[in-house]
């Protein structure tokens, strides 16, 4: 007879996160029914509270469907993936076909299930396959489709998130069905718990999918206060709920046979989220950045902040760019205010700037749902939210394939109330970093930090847009930010690492990043930014098992291969550099410093017709990058085509005119057509503008009375390092 009771309290003390009350009581249950469904729940609450281990042992020969479900979720986590495969199929992949053994009554998330153990497994094809079959069973599945972006099967996301015939029937009755509601059973007749507003008691009558719980003091912290109009935020309050079988309501308080506090929200202070503020604390008080003491071969960043191509952080081509000013509006400004506009005029509110102000935050809203399930509605409502996944997916599909622009004009033609999130906003960040257009993209990671201040996905890529930008105030402000919102976050450590990074602390960078690998082994831009940090150090060896352990969890990590590149390329072995370049120009085609790296290692091995092909393509994609026309005007010069050389040196003394390898170089053309006066007064200017000479170079150029023969070229040139001339 205590079953009942000790089963309704189990998922009581589940619903209230009171974890280890939940697991003391399913232990009784479980002895006392030593059931399958029981055996299920005590699995459920241990892993929820985080003991893989003990619910692998507890669901370990059992057969019904949920236990089979759960006891391969779990092998996926303590990484037993062949058992957890076996749990799912009853046996190993048969060539390419899959067979759930019973599990295909689980709307798809048993092949979601499958289709991850196969990605980690490092069976692509496989995990493809069945992350699409997943979809076919529950469009809702956004982690599949964002599986199927990742893998580079590029989902077309209005075929993915569609419903009809069957699917569709099955969507109804799974939405539909009881166990859909957010609710609890409190009692063997079936009454359910669920949440109402804050000025109507609670009702424990059954609950429909449209009920929503009342959001705790924790979560009311994380918003800004939403405004109510009379002007206070209500207090909402625990309520009654009425008795099985009886039409009265009782008070909570009563029926526990003690008085109960009404709960009181407190109004949190809000946060602005900004980054820009100067006197922002700084990280651990770091010391005054110094002039770096060693070459960085991290990727130069050929343009200025807001034109170069996003290839991780490096020291720049010409550190001193001047960037051409782009006297269009701003696209992500303008959609964005427009995005403000119709929102704040919905909400009664008239500002429509969004990098000044405050963007609108969204108020809770909590409601009781009718008692039934109006079907032609529920139909209604999945069609749109299937569209809406749809309009959300097509960004992220074109996003995962680099076609950043169209992922912009995605995102911002998303309707403003979710366009308004730090999700979007992350993602319209993350696209304009990878346009290299950091300053646009620092506005987008703001917005989406005041949005969702607590929020740390993304974080990482805000991080190295700030290294970028060299923002150390900023980004050490940042880092103090997603530590303490989440210290176990591999976010967060990327986070600290850019910082110390920017800071030219380069130990405690790789102290930070190593943490952030220990805590998600498989985050791919964590080893990447390890992989830089070595180089930085000068470790190579270790540096390469980083950018192969990168590619290992992340076959389209293209940083990762353009940082197995540029190892090659320093250790002068071309044909090792040219095949990671190719790989990493295969997956980001839209990259033109890529191409153009891929170029110049083609160019070290005197194929200098092969270099000029590449370079014309990355000219085609980015006429204004610095990096490409210095590059070019360097093969132009091998091909003796000298004047062309000169035009293209001739933009780039515009684009950078403090950049004194550009002048050098204008020199030793001008000294090769023999037009001395002119050679010289280019010398000059070079050395003026890099007193110190690095190597010496310009002075001995300028001391030479002979003509340049041909082992004394700019061939010889580490084209890479501008700063290093030949």
């Amino acid at each position: 007879m205590s079953a009942v009771a000790l089963r309704a309290a189990v998922h009581n003390c589940l619903q209230w996160e009171q974890l280890e009350t939940a697991i003391f009581l399913g232990e009784r249950l479980f002895a006392e029914e030593p059931t399958s469904e029981n055996v299920k729940l005590l699995a459920r609450c241990q892993m929820r509270a985080g003991n893989c281990s003990r619910a692998y042992s507890l669901l370990k020969g059992q057969t019904g469907v949920e236990c089979r479900f759960l006891f391969a979720r779990c092998c996926y986590m303590l990484n037993k993936l062949q058992e957890g495969e076996l749990a799912l199929t009853g046996a190993l992949f048969p060539g390419s076909t899959t067979d759930l053994k019973g599990l295909n009554d689980t709307n798809g998330a048993a092949y979601a299930l499958l289709g991850d153990i196969c990605r980690r497994s490092s069976r692509p094809e496989h995990a493809i396959e069945c992350y699409r079959r997943s979809l076919e069973q529950n469009p809702f599945l956004w982690s599949s489709f964002e599986a199927l972006c990742s893998l580079g099967a590029r989902p077309v996301a209005t075929e993915c998130f569609t419903a009809s015939g069957a699917t569709l029937d099955r969507l109804v009755r799974n939405f539909a069905s009881p166990a859909a509601a957010p609710a609890m059973r409190v009692m063997d007749s079936g009454a359910t718990a669920t949440a109402d507003a804050p000025s109507t008691p609670v009702s424990f009558a059954r609950a429909t999918p449209d009920a929503a719980a009342t959001p705790g003091p924790a979560q009311v912290a994380m918003l800004k206060t939403p405004h109510f109009a009379g002007g206070t935020p209500a207090t909402p309050g625990i309520g009654s709920f009425s008795l099985a079988g009886s039409g009265a309501a009782v008070p909570v308080a009563s029926a526990l046979g003690s008085p109960m506090p009404m709960w009181s929200y407190t109004t949190p202070s809000p946060s602005t989220g900004h980054y820009d503020t100067p006197d922002a604390p700084n990280l651990n008080t770091p010391k005054e950045p110094q002039l770096p003491t060693r070459k960085s071969t991290r990727l130069s960043q050929a343009k200025s902040a807001t034109k170069d191509p996003p290839i991780r952080r490096s020291k720049r081509l010409f550190s001193s760019t001047k960037s051409s000013k782009n006297k269009e509006p701003s696209k992500l400004k303008e959609a964005a205010g427009k995005a403000q506009v119709k929102s704040k005029q919905a909400a009664g509110t008239a500002d429509a700037d969004w990098d000044a102000a405050d963007p609108p935050i969204p108020t809770i809203s909590v409601h009781p749902g009718p008692i039934g399930v109006d079907i032609p509605t529920l139909t209604e409502s999945i069609s749109a939210s299937l569209t809406l996944l749809g309009q959300l997916g097509s960004g992220v599909a074109a996003l995962a394939d680099f076609r950043c622009k169209e992922a912009i004009d995605s995102f911002l033609s998303l309707p403003p109330t979710q366009l308004n999130t730090g999700w979007a906003y992350c993602n319209i960040g993350k696209a304009f970093f990878e346009l290299a257009k950091y300053k646009e993209a620092d506005k987008a990671f703001r917005m989406a930090r005041r949005l969702e201040p607590y929020r740390t996905q993304g974080m990482e890529i805000y991080s190295t847009t700030l290294w970028h930008l060299r923002q150390e105030s900023a980004l050490s402000y940042l880092a103090h930010e997603v530590t303490a919102a989440d210290r176990n976050s591999p976010e967060s450590w990327c986070v600290v690492g850019n910082c110390f990074s920017l800071q030219k602390e380069h130990d405690a960078a790789v102290k930070s990043l190593e943490r952030a690998v220990q805590l998600d082994p498989s985050f791919a831009y964590a080893h990447t930014l390890l992989g830089h940090e070595y180089i930085s150090n000068e470790d190579f060896s270790k540096a390469l098992e980083c950018f192969r352990s990168a590619v290992h969890h992340d076959a389209r990590h293209y940083n990762a291969w353009y940082g197995l590149g540029m190892i090659y390329y320093r250790q002068e072995r071309y044909e090792l550099a040219e095949y990671h370049f190719q790989r990493a120009a295969e997956i980001n085609s839209g990259s033109p410093i890529l191409l153009t790296y891929l170029g110049i290692v083609q160019h070290a091995q005197q194929m200098a017709d092969v270099a000029l092909v590449q370079i014309d393509r990355a000219k085609e994609l980015d006429d204004t990058n610095p990096l490409v026309k210095f590059n070019r005007a360097m093969v132009l010069v091998a091909l003796s085509r000298h004047q062309e050389a000169l035009e293209e040196l001739q933009a780039l003394t515009v684009l950078a005119p403090k950049e004194s390898s550009v002048y050098f170089l204008m020199g030793k053309i001008y000294r090769r057509l023999g037009q001395g006066d002119k050679a010289l007064m280019h010398f000059s200017w070079s050395m003026d503008l890099d007193p110190k000479g690095n190597n010496n170079l310009v002075k001995d150029a300028i001391n030479k009375h002979q003509p340049i023969d041909d082992d004394d070229d700019v061939e010889e040139t580490p084209l890479p390092l501008p700063d290093i001339t030949d």
